[in-house]
């Protein structure tokens, strides 16, 4: 299955999203749409109906988090 994240998406996006949900579905290959944003959960009709997952709340963010020495090395070059 192959995975497509649509980021920053909002209310005003609804007819890209559905214009990706088709194009995407007229592949015929299995592909999971993810829709990444605060998106509110009033419109849980209207996403569901278009992508397979969304989120409902921001990022998932830690910038003072420790990190393993190898993650840290990996994006710190």
């Amino acid at each position: 299955m192959d995975y497509v994240n649509f980021d920053g998406v909002g209310a005003s996006d609804i007819a890209d999203v559905q214009a990706w949900s088709t194009a995407l579905k007229q592949t015929g290959r299995p592909i999971w749409l993810e829709l990444s944003n605060d998106l509110p959960i009033a419109d849980a009709s209207t996403w569901h109906s278009k992508a397979d997952g969304w989120r409902t709340t921001g990022d998932i963010e830690c910038y003072s988090c420790w990190a393993p020495p190898y993650y840290a090395s990996s994006h710190d070059t």
